[in-house]
């Protein structure tokens, strides 16, 4: 029988127009290292298989998985990493990279992890090395000398051997002279105030802001509701990156809920996502919201079930609900699941399951949301403006004050999302768009994200982004980049007519012209890079000798 989903509610105060959820009631006196020892050293089942690493098979279980975090630990003690010090950590995944991360905070250390494609892309002080100013760097061999340039004389160890320069991480683990009990997590009066965690943005608009959340905050994202059974027996797979929230955030509570994770660096594709599933009898997966698109199509071309999946679960962007749809044919004894989040609240904001077609569900505990007008009003329900939100964790800062706290955050401590969006009478909550999808055609509002939604049902569409070309005097001409499976024949003029009568409005339909690639750019979180499609899209646009006037659809 299919699992009942988690119960949720969304509470509406019409005096301060605020939606919340339920309260958060969990204990916020630990910081997130001591807490997860903890788990681990008390698990009545200390065999408890908790990490399988596809590419070797090897298992690591509960009390394995406790000694790596210790003897990590102990050894970066030992280098000289105190509490408040970045350790930077520049690497694909690992059989130990949870237990890195646990350690690191475990002694009170803020764990940075960076992505290895863009840590060297900026060389001057924008260079996310020189802007973290890490104590301690934990790095692949072989990009260690590309990174040096940007170090400072710091201590480096890596994974894989590199000729002899440099510590490796099996000397951590091996050459260790302490008992393992030895280890006394730090500790800290005011978790809410101490940074655990740096995190990248996901750079869609440009350069990464840097994101610093406390232990309660990262902490808090446990006990945000996602299934109620009995979590003992789950087998997730999650390929989030490390440098996304969302990698951290599972990496951690599958590990505090003794989950047998599935790592891999496989490239996280649907073929690989249906591939380990059915491999490893997973019952939770976690994709991004393009991985979660590409799945509903495949499924429906293999037809095949997964009938030990509970819950498949998808973030980052608006998942289109033809996909979910498809989804659930899949899963007879799961279901479908989709959230809205932040990078600065550490990671979901709301859930939806069974909730109406265009919603991003109800709000997790702690959660607190305000809809805003352009000059700062307040809004009520089924009123269309700037999704505002904070959760009972205050947000930190960005590092170093990039960008300035008060171009984001109000005097309550409500964060600008920068999504459009609106709360329905029974505290759904609708994303219809981000201030930088809306276009300006002819002076009217035209939301980009209603026309991608129409063009991904198309059946021959695998993927789109829709942007505006700016022409005179029309402003933003509604054009889309688009990506059509390989063997399809499939001409823009079909789509053009396929589209006509369900678009919401004249204004929408795509004078600009429809353009096929083979890919989109994305960041490796799934998004979008819309400022690299807008270029695109220009030189598509004006290379096609498009004409305005002529349009005829």
């Amino acid at each position: 029988m299919m699992s009942t989903p988690p119960p949720l509610d969304t509470q509406f105060d019409p005096t301060t127009k605020t939606w919340s959820g339920p309260p958060e009631n969990h204990d916020k006196s630990r910081q997130i290292g001591e807490y997860v020892l903890d788990v681990l050293k008390n698990a009545v089942n200390q065999d408890k298989i908790v990490q399988i690493f596809h590419e070797t098979g090897e298992r690591t279980s509960v009390r394995e998985m406790y000694l790596k975090i210790v003897r990590i630990g102990l050894r970066l003690q030992k280098a000289g990493v105190q509490p408040g010090d970045v350790v930077s950590v520049i690497s694909q995944v690992y059989p130990t990279t949870t237990a890195v991360l646990t350690a690191i905070l475990a002694i009170g250390g803020v764990a940075s992890f960076l992505d290895s494609s863009a840590v060297t892309y900026y060389k001057d002080e924008k260079n996310d090395l020189r802007r973290t100013k890490p104590k301690f760097i934990i790095c692949d061999a072989g990009i260690v000398d590309e990174i040096m340039e940007f170090t400072d004389g710091q201590p480096i160890i890596t994974y894989g051997d590199n000729g002899g320069k440099y510590p490796t991480m099996d000397d951590f683990l091996v050459n260790y002279e302490q008992e393992e009990e030895e280890l006394i997590p730090a500790k800290f009066e005011q978790i809410d105030k101490v940074t655990a965690v740096i995190i990248p943005t996901s750079g869609t608009t440009g350069m990464p802001k840097l994101i610093c959340l406390s232990h309660a905050m990262v902490l808090s994202h446990f006990f945000r509701p996602i299934v109620h059974y009995d979590s003992y027996e789950l087998i997730s797979l999650n390929n989030c990156p490390m440098f996304w929230i969302s990698g951290v955030v599972a990496s951690l509570q599958d590990l505090t809920e003794l989950r047998t994770r599935i790592v891999t660096n496989l490239k996280s594709t649907p073929e690989s996502i249906i591939e380990l599933s059915l491999k490893y009898n997973v019952t939770d997966v976690f994709c991004n919201s393009a991985q979660f698109t590409g799945c509903a199509q495949l499924l429906q071309k293999i037809k095949t079930e997964l009938p030990t999946i509970r819950a498949f679960s998808a973030s980052g962007t608006t998942v289109p609900y033809h996909c979910v749809l498809e989804l659930r044919k899949y899963f007879p004894n799961g279901y479908c699941m989709s959230g809205y989040g932040l990078s600065e609240l550490a990671g979901i904001i709301s859930i939806d399951i069974f909730g109406p077609e265009g919603s991003v569900g109800l709000l997790t505990k702690g959660m607190q949301l305000r809809i805003k007008d352009e000059d700062g009003g307040l809004l009520g329900p089924n009123e269309t403006g700037y999704v505002w939100a904070k959760c009972e964790s205050e947000f930190l800062d960005y590092l170093n004050n990039e960008p300035p706290r008060h171009l984001k955050f109000d005097d309550e401590g409500f964060i600008n999302s920068f999504d459009i969006g609106y709360f329905d009478d029974d505290g759904f909550l609708y994303v219809t768009g981000r201030r930088e999808d809306m276009l300006e055609f002819m002076h009217q509002p035209v939301y980009s994200t209603k026309i991608e939604t129409i063009l991904l049902s198309h059946p021959d569409v695998i993927d789109v982004c829709v942007v505006g070309v700016r022409v005179p005097p029309y402003f933003d001409i509604p054009t889309a980049i688009v990506v059509k499976e390989a063997d399809s024949q499939v001409t823009a003029e079909d789509i053009h007519l396929w589209i006509k009568d369900k678009l919401p409005s004249d204004l929408y339909k795509l004078r600009g012209g429809i353009y096929f690639v083979d890919e989109l750019p994305r960041t490796i979180t799934g998004k979008v890079k819309k400022h690299l499609v807008k270029m695109q899209a220009f030189e598509l646009y004006h290379e096609s000798g498009t004409n305005i006037e002529d349009f005829k659809y």
